[in-house]
């Protein structure tokens, strides 16, 4: 499913999307569909690259996650970091992989809770891309020798949420631990909720990375290649919550 899942994904969201509709309504110019078609493609190129449309896309994500308290996340039995990202070859760390900023966010995060509640660790994320080292390996080692934070269990397996869900519970479930502080972006929270209480644990949410929007300006209303990209993946999430929330709950 992990494949029909990223296949799906390069069909549907923006720029691929658009380019995919507006071929179709070129091979179907003479029709009126066609034309819809294309002039379709072409205005939504130009709103989903609007910062004020892509922050209202991002914006919707994360109206209802909440920074937690490290006191209310005390009933855990552990933090669960999810990996978010590699950064291959880094040319400033000898050409080792490191991790990308998203991850950087989560591990940082995962520290201080660590040190403040004495909780084991437990970081997972596999090969999303072919690197030497699985995210969570990348990432846990990040956690000790930059952190200076011991961690427990390092499970180097799932591609997405779901896939990291199932591959952490059958490390957690033997050791008897059902309640989990966990650690991802407040994008991620709600898909990543769904993905783990469809597994059997119970989850205290630990966001982390809340993005602050200082202001308005007449160049948010101007299209941007960069809004696009935050348009895409707002939309990517959005529906990433509808692929968890109908095979979780399958």
């Amino acid at each position: 499913m992990y494949v029909v899942k990223v296949l799906l994904e390069l069909l549907i969201l923006p720029p691929n999307g658009l380019v995919v509709l507006a071929i179709l309504g070129a091979l179907l110019w003479r029709r009126r569909i066609g034309r819809w078609m294309v002039g379709a493609a072409l205005g939504l190129y130009v709103v989903l690259s609007l910062p004020i449309v892509a922050h209202t896309l991002d914006r919707g994500l994360v109206s209802a996650v909440k920074a937690a308290a490290p006191e209310e996340l005390r009933g855990a039995g552990a933090i669960v970091l999810l990996t978010g990202g590699i950064y291959p070859s880094a040319p400033e760390y000898e050409g080792r992989e490191a991790i990308g900023g998203s991850s950087l966010f989560r591990a940082r995060y995962a520290s201080w809770l660590q040190k403040r509640l004495n909780l084991p660790i437990l970081v997972v994320g596999g090969r999303v891309r072919p690197t030497r080292s699985s995210e969570a390996a990348v990432m846990a080692a990040v956690l000790r020798d930059e952190f200076g934070v011991p961690v427990r269990w390092v499970v180097g397996r799932g591609r997405d949420t779901i896939e990291s869900a199932r591959a952490a519970r059958e490390v957690l479930k033997p050791e008897g631990i059902g309640q989990i502080a966990l650690v991802t972006s407040p994008h991620h929270m709600a898909r990543a909720q769904t993905a783990f209480r469809g597994v059997g644990f119970d989850v205290l949410p630990a966001p982390t990375g809340f993005g602050v929007r200082d202001g308005w300006g007449i160049v948010d209303f101007l299209p941007r290649a960069g809004a696009l990209s935050k348009s895409s993946r707002a939309i990517k999430e959005w529906l990433g919550r509808l692929w968890t929330w109908v095979f979780v709950s399958a």
